[in-house]
């Protein structure tokens, strides 16, 4: 009997030790009925094999009592004899129970009503319910009097609660957030509601992300999905209204700038040493790329109808200095009387003449052309924002990009203030402040205060802080991708090369237009009280800087405020004035229409306007 209470103890201690582990979702319930089964058998061999060996030993003793053999073991046995072991039928008839105990305990904590399954759905929809009262929470807090949701006010309040990944910000209602792995909706009244119930748990093993799709594509010129950035979520897929994703690391918008690879007539069949960064290998096949997309882009690249080819991607310091890559020393044409040699002298620190015999120049002498050692410059930003090696390979890995995807990505609006989308405008500024690590990040998000007041070399420190994946690069944009994106709006918007080129009244922020406001929290700038206001107007007859998205007319493929509102700081190099390297494109809104799209326009390294921002690009 003590041996079948020990077989029947082992057994529940395996039924037992079955529910911890399973709890813990270590064993499966397959397992466990294998386990059960294998050992039980084996129990009842060794069992079996035991009692025919005491069987034996019964014989025996047997035996010895007819020999008259008698021992104190003997004795002991048979005053035992009557007691010891069970039958093999009642062995049996024990275990088929306990397998049938077994079984309904397994039944129990399994199956679709069992416990473990109840206590995983328990936790799904808890999970689920906490994502909805996340976004239930900050919807109700965004109630204005008359119990509407405060659009602006909601995306403030949901920008810091955390789990979202997907759907922020929200641009209108009805809207959809991913919360923690659960689809959560927003309907207009401000009802919330949570989907997929019951459904996967957000810590299971995710399906491998699908590639996106776009219609209006010919993946054989242009190639947006292999250029996304990871995460992003596409906002339009219709090449046709313009291609717009939106990252998930910061929410910008980004809106896909098709460069055709056979029509723009990019040579094929290249291949690089280094395919996404710099190469010296390289630079050869580089070059043969701009060459054939400056063709492409031809109409652009000189500016608006009325300018010469001035400007060109080059890197330069902070006088406007260029360097050949070969030679030490560079002609200053920043020098051209006796404040500017001045000047030089004191950045510099020797000013030289004389091309061939490189002599010191004491002071400024008319007509003489001066020179500084450029080698000992290539690591100063304060001219275009980035040293003349970063120069170099971020122009480099932005044309292997163009030549790979068919395009490129660029800022859906232009540069805005973190935190001013809303009704908080704080982040505005009014004067230039040195851009320092815990100034205010740029966006490219609707509603924004336009990033302005910042130097050139500033605009590109934020431009490049804005990518939202470390396999991408962003920056401002080169003017080549300037030229590109207005050949763009011509080729897939048919926005005729006149409107781009030379008067771009149609769908741009200048003086000479009234222009019709769209946005509901849509700002302007006031200059009598230098401050930002909700504007409380359907027109701008007042030629007001406006925030960014304020009216829909300034919109093509889904690129806004492109012409006018804000001069936009560029990557090209100016040339024809030697004091102002700088180059911006666009125009503005104090200017008339006929400083076009395409148009450029100068500035000084150290020149932060209010009516100058800039737009990023995205490769």
């Amino acid at each position: 009997m003590l041996q079948f209470n020990y077989k029947l103890t082992t057994i529940l201690l395996q039924i037992s030790n079955f529910k911890k582990k399973h709890l813990q979702g270590k064993i499966s319930v397959l397992e466990f009925e294998c386990k059960i089964l294998t050992q039980t058998l084996h129990n009842l061999k060794n069992f079996l094999n035991k009692l025919t060996k005491e069987r034996k030993e019964e014989k025996m003793e047997k035996t010895k009592k007819a020999q008259g053999i008698r021992t104190k073991q003997n004795l002991f046995t048979r005053s035992k004899n009557g007691v010891r072991g069970i039958t093999l039928i009642a062995l049996v008839i024990t275990i088929i129970v306990l397998l049938i105990l077994a079984a309904v305990s397994i039944a129990t904590l399994t199956g679709d009503n069992g416990i473990l399954t109840k206590a995983q759905t328990a936790q799904k929809l808890t999970k689920q319910e906490t994502a909805k009262e996340k976004i239930q929470v900050e919807v109700l807090g965004s109630l204005d009097n008359s119990g509407n949701i405060d659009l602006n006010e909601l995306n403030e309040n949901l920008r810091n609660v955390e789990g979202i990944t997907k759907g922020y910000p929200i641009e209108e209602l009805p809207a959809e957030l991913t919360v923690d792995g659960y689809t959560v909706k927003i309907e207009k009244s401000g009802k919330v509601t949570v989907e997929g119930e019951g459904g996967s748990d957000p810590t299971d093993t995710p399906e491998p992300p699908k590639e996106p799709t776009f219609e209006h594509i010919d993946t054989a010129e242009t190639n947006p999905a292999g250029s996304m950035p990871q995460g992003a979520t596409v906002v339009e897929s219709d090449a046709n209204n313009g291609i717009v994703i939106r990252d998930t690391e910061n929410g910008n918008e980004w809106v896909w700038i098709e460069v055709p690879k056979l029509q723009s007539k990019m040579p094929s069949g290249l291949t690089f040493t280094n395919e996404t960064g710099y190469s010296e290998d390289d630079q050869a096949n580089c070059d043969s790329i701009t060459a054939a997309l400056k063709t492409y882009a031809a109409p652009y690249t000189q500016g608006s109808a009325s300018q010469s080819y001035s400007w060109t991607d080059e890197w330069y310091d902070k006088l406007g200095t260029t360097y050949d890559g070969e030679n030490e020393y560079s002609e200053v044409t920043y020098i051209d009387g006796n404040s500017y040699f001045t000047k030089a002298k004191e950045y510099y620190g020797t000013i030289y003449k004389n091309n061939t015999v490189i002599e010191e120049a004491t002071n400024y002498e008319s007509g003489t052309t001066y020179y500084a050692k450029i080698t000992e410059k290539l690591n100063d930003t304060s001219g275009c924002g980035l040293t003349y090696n970063e120069y170099k390979e971020t122009y480099q890995k932005m044309i292997k990009s163009v030549y790979k995807n068919g395009g490129f990505w660029i800022g859906r609006y232009e540069a805005g203030i973190e935190g001013t989308t809303g009704t908080d405008l704080s982040n505005a500024r009014t004067l230039h402040t040195n851009i320092i690590e815990s100034s205010p990040k740029a966006i490219s998000q609707k509603d924004a205060i336009p990033y302005n007041l910042v130097y050139c070399s500033e605009a590109q420190k934020l431009a490049k802080e804005m990518t939202p994946d470390s396999s991408r690069t962003s920056s401002l944009l080169f003017g080549i991708q300037w030229d590109l994106v207005c050949k763009f709006l011509e080729v897939r918007g048919g926005v005729p090369q006149a409107d781009i080129n030379e008067d771009s009244k149609t769908w741009g922020n200048y003086s000479n237009v009234d222009l019709s406001i769209t946005s509901d929290n849509a700002k302007g700038y006031s200059y009598n009280d230098e401050t930002w206001d909700k504007i409380s107007y359907n027109n701008n007859e007042d030629d007001a800087l406006l925030s960014t998205g304020a009216s829909d007319t300034t919109k093509k493929l889904n690129i806004y405020d492109l012409a006018g509102n804000c001069w936009e700081w560029t990557l090209e190099h100016a040339t024809a004035l030697a004091h102002c390297p700088c180059s911006n494109r666009g125009g503005y809104f104090d200017t008339d229409s006929s400083s076009p799209a395409s148009d450029h326009y100068y500035g000084y390294t150290v020149e932060a306007q209010d009516y100058s921002s800039f737009r990023p690009a995205l490769y």
